[in-house]
């Protein structure tokens, strides 16, 4: 996997989480609709392994949460993503907890139009559970404008709806999840479309 990274230095703080309701919307295994810039369903699949991405490392300490939030000027300026851990959600025994957080370059965005409309966040290591929900803080992509409406995030297994607000020219999103994965963020399905449930547009 290719990355352009920065590394991060992790401030330790206390945490106010904002919580996420949850809400699956309408799934078939694990797959969902997206439309293209034309309203068009996307009939295409994107290997998120094989896109160039942009790299956020940090470490959180033994049985401490924190706040990390790091710029990605590859996206522009004033887009951040980050995560804040409470410390209720680390177990000592864990030791040091080494993450990435990354997100597709801008020119992996523009080479794939099947990724319009959707934001991809990788937390790794991929898998592991914490013993509380962590937030995650992210930034829409803005070449594409304001997110539009109806947006849930999901992985294979959980999904809800993101917190959306706007900060000047940017949009922000957070939400809540209990375990590092590979996350996306986009418009619900559409129901009443008669491919609804074909189509997958991510492999994963």
């Amino acid at each position: 996997m290719n990355a352009t990274r920065w590394m991060a230095t992790l401030s330790l703080a206390t945490l106010l989480l904002a919580g996420c309701g949850s809400d699956p919307g309408t799934r078939t295994n694990g797959e969902w609709l997206v439309l293209s810039p034309s309203g068009e369903p996307v009939t295409t699949t994107v290997d998120l392994d094989q896109l160039q991405y942009n790299s956020i490392e940090g470490q959180l300490a033994a049985g401490s949460g924190g706040v990390m939030v790091e710029s990605v000027p590859d996206w522009g300026k004033n887009v951040t993503f980050g995560i804040a851990v409470p410390p209720e959600a680390m177990d000592p025994a864990w030791g040091d907890v080494s993450f990435v957080i990354e997100v597709p370059t801008k020119e992996m965005y523009l080479l794939y139009p099947d990724l319009y409309n959707v934001l991809v966040i990788r937390l790794s290591p991929d898998g592991m559970h914490f013993l509380a929900p962590l937030t995650v803080f992210a930034t829409w992509m803005p070449w594409e404008g304001a997110p539009p409406e109806g947006l849930i995030f999901e992985n294979d297994g959980d999904s809800g709806v993101p917190i959306v607000t706007q900060d000047g020219k940017r949009w922000r999103l957070r939400f809540e999840v209990d375990h590092f994965s590979d996350w996306r963020v986009g418009p619900r399905p559409i129901t009443g479309r008669s491919n609804s449930d074909e189509v997958p547009p991510i492999t994963w």
